[in-house]
């Protein structure tokens, strides 16, 4: 009786439309949350590994109060690139859209506001400490949200 119903209850959910292609996880896709955490000016991880060679996709969501009204942004660089991307960020008077075509930044995502949220990806060709970090002004550079992916084997 018992693996009659546990039949019948998986054909109504596989039945339903509940879970589509789009649902299922791809085995070619690793994939990672990121989030800032609450109004700190800060990321909710730090440091995470990544394989090599398999493409990442990173859903970041701004988990900044409404209220706050705090923007904040989630750009990629390439490994050893955090120093050079900083400076012209400064330079450029903090502008992001400047940096968007910047040859260190393998990709970043728009300004985003509180609850708000975007997915990008990359894939890491070669092994090393890629930085992720927020590009708004003093976030950074003066406050540390910063963090890393080590793209290993």
């Amino acid at each position: 009786m018992t693996k009659l119903w546990l039949t019948a209850c998986i054909t109504a959910f596989l039945s339903s439309g509940t879970l589509t292609a789009t649902d299922a996880k791809s085995p070619d896709t690793y994939e990672i949350k990121l989030s800032t955490h609450g109004n700190n000016i800060a990321f909710d991880k730090i440091a995470m590994d990544i394989p090599l060679g398999k493409k990442v996709s990173v859903r970041f969501v701004n988990q900044a109060s409404k209220e706050s009204e705090i923007l904040h942004n989630v750009a990629i660089l390439k490994p050893g690139t955090f120093d050079e991307v900083i400076k012209e960020l400064q330079k450029n008077g903090y502008d992001i859209e400047k940096m968007r075509t910047h040859p260190a930044i393998i990709t970043m995502t728009k300004a985003l506001a509180p609850a708000h949220e975007e997915t990008l990806s990359f894939t890491p060709e070669k092994e090393g400490d890629y930085p992720f970090i927020c590009l708004m002004a003093g976030h950074a550079d003066m406050l540390g949200m910063k963090g890393v992916f080590k793209a290993k084997k």
